[in-house]
């Protein structure tokens, strides 16, 4: 929710402002005016966490600020390692509705941070609003949101890294339970209901408990599928099953109880985690392990439903692509060896799974080309033969 004053009333005038639901302290903003030289801004607060985001005013850019707030945001949070699935989960639930409040409100914590805001602000003498550049400017904006959140005395990253975690973790959108769904999944979605529990409950810990002894009995399987079923690799089963365990049994239940399927898009937070940065794997041999976890998965526990296994996958490519750029800004070999493991294994479960697709796809395909490819399948025969 978008909590404004009367004074914003017609920059927000899109705005349903009928809030059915008490929003969540997580989801509730507060838009307050703030002055950098001689420009209005927009200031909005994060009532949860006190994250600051920086907007110009309806002035200078003439657009809806919640426009160009749900932009800076998404970058954020995407270059933060979010899936944009829930970059766009999060928004949706902030710009659902706004609420009309008073100018200088009862909540203390927010009105204090405000003022250290504004401080800052007022000493701010660096690039902000002269660029004629719009990707500049976003940059500087967002430069500025994060030199306003060292000013509460705690740095940036703290702040930002507390309001990820506070996403990541509280908005959970749970793998769904069919009338297919194994049995194992139903187990583990029982402990949904609870997937808000910290540690101050006393139950939180018995809960976490009977988790990790669901998940001793998963990882046992998935070590015999890796003896039995699993591709070659350079990566050790021991290997392998520290990495899944690490996520399972360390990551997933640091802040609440949750489960792998509590979230099919914590697995792309895990990878970018400290934790996981731990591991003496690389990122290709994360990405091979959870591939094959992935394929344990579709016929242990959710009985190869396609639907779950594509999103899977999908978180999984996405958080390759943005670690893979992160660390090497774009490495033309890497790209390649991403590329080479995603048609391979695309490949493969064709084969295995929807023949009539790949034969669709190849019918499909000019002459000519089609050629190509039997040369290219016969040649690969050969070199075996030898």
């Amino acid at each position: 929710m978008i909590s404004y004053s009367k004074q914003f009333i017609n920059n927000f005038s899109s705005m349903k402002t009928d809030p059915t639901d008490k929003p969540s302290r997580l989801t509730n903003w507060y838009v307050k005016p703030a002055w950098v030289n001689q420009f209005d801004l927009l200031l909005y607060i994060n009532e949860a966490t006190k994250l600051p985001i920086i907007v110009p005013g309806t002035e200078f850019l003439r657009v809806e600020p919640n426009i160009v707030f749900k932009h800076l945001l998404i970058v954020m949070m995407v270059n933060n390692h979010f899936t944009r699935e829930k970059a766009n989960q999060y928004l949706k639930l902030v710009l659902a509705n706004g609420q009309i409040v008073p100018q200088i409100t009862t909540n203390f914590a927010v009105e204090r941070a405000n003022q250290e805001y504004q401080g800052a602000l007022a000493n701010f003498d660096g690039p902000l609003l002269d660029e004629t550049d719009q990707e500049k400017l976003f940059n500087n904006l967002l430069n500025l949101s994060m030199q306003l959140a060292q000013s509460k005395g705690e740095s940036a990253n703290q702040l930002l890294t507390q309001f990820i975690q506070r996403v990541q973790f509280d908005l959970q959108n749970p793998v769904p339970v069919t009338a297919k769904s194994s049995e194992i999944l139903r187990e583990y979605a029982k402990f949904f209901e609870d997937h808000l529990m910290t540690a101050e409950n006393p139950e939180f810990s018995s809960l976490v408990v009977k988790i990790r002894q669901l998940n001793g009995s998963l990882l046992n399987d998935f070590k015999q599928y890796l003896r039995d079923e699993a591709e070659v690799s350079r990566v050790t089963a021991a290997d392998a099953l520290k990495l899944v365990e690490t996520y399972l049994n360390d990551y997933l239940l640091q802040i609440h109880p949750l489960t792998l399927v509590s979230d099919l898009t914590n697995l792309a937070s895990f990878m970018a985690s400290p934790l996981a940065q731990k591991s003496d794997l690389s990122l290709l041999e994360q990405v091979w392990v959870f591939e094959q976890f992935g394929k344990f998965l579709a016929k242990a526990l959710w009985a190869y439903d396609l639907d779950i296994t594509k999103d899977y996958l999908r978180v999984l490519y996405e958080a390759q692509r943005s670690l893979a750029k992160a660390e090497s800004e774009a490495d033309p070999q890497l790209e390649v060896a991403q590329m080479e493991s995603q048609i391979q294994q695309m490949l493969m479960y064709m084969l295995k799974k929807n023949q009539t697709m790949l034969t669709r796809i190849i019918t499909d395909i000019p002459a000519e080309q089609r050629q190509k490819l039997k040369k290219i399948i016969d040649d690969v025969e050969q070199k075996a033969k030898k």
